[in-house]
């Protein structure tokens, strides 16, 4: 909004000249109410926020009719140097009288004179009603008529406004750009002024200020607005333009109380507060607003608005996690990496693939060295979140009191060591990414409640903060154990189990895939530059072996055989005593079992296999299953089961400890020893079911 000032003089032509000189500084801007001091009515009020005296004698006569408020701007005054050229070139000037519409007024340019001649030119001043009571023969008239029977007369015109005046006004009047846009000083050459040095030097420096200020803040990202006193935009970059959808015409008669809400607006303007992150929607745009009202000892001074895109802005907190995180945390590999030509291990990760496309938590269940973190990595590069974090934590690993610490970070001082200035979280960091949780089964269960309200709410609390944070992530979690028979145990939460099992992923172990232990042996062969022979028997022996270790323990295998150095490998280089150990506890457990199955469901063997099977994809499902549904299931892969015999059937494989009737409706499930026999008969588990 801009400020109304009047301007009080003597006369209409000196006023006029004055008016005249800031037009053309200040273009249309300044709108004044010019009077002439003889005209004011004594009671009347100026109610205007700046008030220009021509004079400073003007002051006593006019304070009567001055509002407190106004701010009161006395015009310096000079000559031109047209006009002093004329005086300097009269003769015997060397004592001269200076006629002006007050003996002050006429000192003040006398001054002005007698400073730039140094002395050689002087002034003597006089009023204009004094003129009757001094015989003068000559006199230098400032563009005034001089009354009486003086002989000779040196009209060198009015004065007017010095560069300093002007400079002052348009600072008072809020139009600092005016003066920094033009070169005020050259704009006034044509009069005297003994500061010139000064301003130039000052409007300069402004001007660099300027222009640099305005390089740096078109540089940022962000949108900037700066308000002044009166709230008026004094200044704006180019992004709040674009983000605020405006033409630059339009920025000026912005109105922000259109473009906050009632209660922002009051806030911010009327109470002076600090607003931080608020959302704001211009048209498809989601924008993020922090607005700072600058105030001082109670004054106030002003107020910045910061403008950001929100999804800039997620952007580049994406960034700084990155750098937080160095080169770790970031996901290798993709399916292509996973090896084999199994048609079960391809059914697995044509699922895995499947799943990657869902934002759903994953548990991924297989033994130990089947490369659980392999295909986390490989569902993480497979989705929608490849270009964030990937994140892993093996929650086995860590004490209790550092794990809570790693997952969900810590303030400054949370606790003894507690680093300075405090660090994210493990959820923080994997924000807008994937955080792959390792060896749940092992997590305490102290810290398993804080885990489920981070999966439940997606917000995130740092030891010893109070303020939450939100957080948007990916949970994808592995483990070997059998998390039922720890529920069981109340050694792992019904819950989290739920929360984290939302999808599940079953990776089969390498004894089921036999026919991937030599395309395997090939590929890390290759891996670790090496190359061997091996015969028939070694061939025997590899295929037998029920590798508990499974993939990490043939990839050791293979090293090992790598660094023997032999060429053919026999029998005999090969740590068979693992081997032998190995396969005969396996055999004995699986014929075991077989033979107790096979001994209670007699001639109904095929149909066992069959219900235990369904409940075996059920489980991994995470699903129990009803007597209805299984019957239903196996009519599917045309096999057909009778109530009664469903009964029967289900009632002999709980007692044989294979699975698990649940009380009331909540059918049947089965249990580590009836997954075990299904997995240890070899049989395709998906096909059919």
């Amino acid at each position: 909004m801009s400020k109304s000032i009047s301007m009080i003089g003597y006369n209409k032509a000196s006023i006029e000249i004055y008016l005249s000189q800031l037009k053309e500084n200040f273009n249309d801007r300044l709108i004044i109410d010019a009077r002439i001091v003889d005209e004011i009515k004594e009671d009347s009020i100026i109610y205007s926020d700046i008030i220009i005296l021509t004079s400073y004698c003007l002051y006593s006569k006019v304070k009567k009719n001055l509002c407190e408020s106004s701010k009161i701007i006395v015009i310096e005054r000079t000559i031109t140097k047209k006009s002093y050229d004329k005086i300097q070139s009269l003769p015997g000037k060397h004592q001269l009288y200076l006629i002006d519409q007050t003996e002050s007024m006429a000192s003040e340019i006398s001054f002005i004179i007698n400073r730039l001649s140094n002395g050689q030119i002087n002034l003597i001043p006089l009023s204009l009603d004094s003129i009757e009571k001094n015989n003068l023969n000559f006199c230098v008239s400032m563009g005034m008529e001089i009354p009486g029977k003086v002989k000779g007369i040196l009209d060198i015109g009015y004065s007017f406004m010095s560069v300093g005046t002007i400079i002052e006004i348009g600072f008072e009047a809020g139009l600092e750009e005016s003066l920094t846009d033009k070169d005020v000083v050259s704009a006034n050459n044509h009069i005297i002024s003994y500061n010139y040095n000064s301003f130039n030097k000052f409007i300069n420096k402004i001007n660099r200020l300027k222009g640099r200020f305005k390089s740096f803040f078109d540089y940022f990202e962000e949108g900037y607005i700066i308000l002044d006193i009166n709230n008026t935009i004094e200044e704006c970059n180019k992004k709040a333009i674009e983000l605020l959808r405006l033409k630059p015409k339009d920025f000026e008669c912005l109105d922000l109380s259109k473009l906050l809400s009632e209660e922002l607006f009051q806030k911010v303007f009327q109470e002076k507060q600090t607003v931080k992150d608020e959302i704001l929607h211009i048209e498809d745009l989601t924008l993020i607003l922090s607005i700072y009202p600058t105030v001082n000892s109670g004054k106030y001074y002003g107020t910045t608005i910061i403008i950001k895109e929100f999804n800039v802005s997620e952007k580049r907190q994406n960034e700084i996690r990155k750098k937080l995180m160095g080169k770790g945390h970031k996901a290798k590999y993709i399916f292509n990496d996973i090896v084999g030509e199994s048609n079960i291990i391809k059914e697995c990760i044509e699922r895995a693939k499947r799943m990657a496309l869902s934002n759903s938590s994953i548990l991924i269940e297989g033994e130990t060295g089947t490369g659980k973190e392999l295909f986390a990595q490989a569902i993480h590069n497979h989705s929608s979140r490849k270009k964030h974090q990937f994140v892993a934590i093996n929650l086995g690993a860590l004490p209790t009191n550092i794990l809570e610490s790693e997952l969900f970070g810590y303030e400054e001082g949370a606790f003894t060591g507690a680093k300075k200035g405090g660090k994210p979280g493990l959820f923080e960091l994997a924000h807008g990414g994937t955080i792959f949780l390792d060896e749940i089964g092992e997590m305490p269960i102290e810290l398993q409640s804080k885990l489920l309200r981070v999966l439940q709410e997606k917000e995130v609390m740092r030891l010893g903060s109070d303020k939450i944070i939100s957080i948007d992530i990916r949970v994808i979690a592995a483990t070997n154990k059998d998390l039922i028979q720890q529920v069981n145990n109340n050694t792992f939460r019904k819950d989290l189990f739920y929360r984290i099992k939302v999808l599940s992923l079953k990776i089969p172990p390498l004894r089921y895939r036999k026919e991937d232990i030599f395309v395997l042996l090939d590929y890390f062969k290759i891996y670790f530059q090496g190359e061997f022979n091996i015969d028939n028997k070694v061939r025997e022996m590899l295929l037998n072996m029920q590798w508990q270790g499974n993939v990490r323990e043939l990839r050791n295998y293979v090293e090992f055989l790598i660094n023997i150095g032999k060429k053919d490998i026999s029998s005999n280089d090969l740590p068979i005593e693992n081997f032998e150990s190995s396969f005969n506890k396996e055999e004995i457990l699986e014929n075991e079992r077989l033979n107790i199955l096979i001994e209670k469901a007699g001639v109904e063997k095929d149909k066992y296999i069959t219900i235990l099977k369904i409940l075996y994809v059920a489980y991994d499902q995470g699903i129990t299953m009803g007597r209805k549904s299984i019957i239903e299931k196996a009519l599917d892969i045309n096999y057909k089961l009778s109530e009664q015999e469903t009964r029967r059937i289900l009632t002999k494989l709980n007692d044989l400890k294979m699975i698990r009737i649940h009380a009331g409706r909540r059918g049947s499930e089965i249990t580590t020893l009836g997954r075990k026999l299904v997995e240890d008969i070899g049989c395709d588990l998906y096909s059919r079911v």
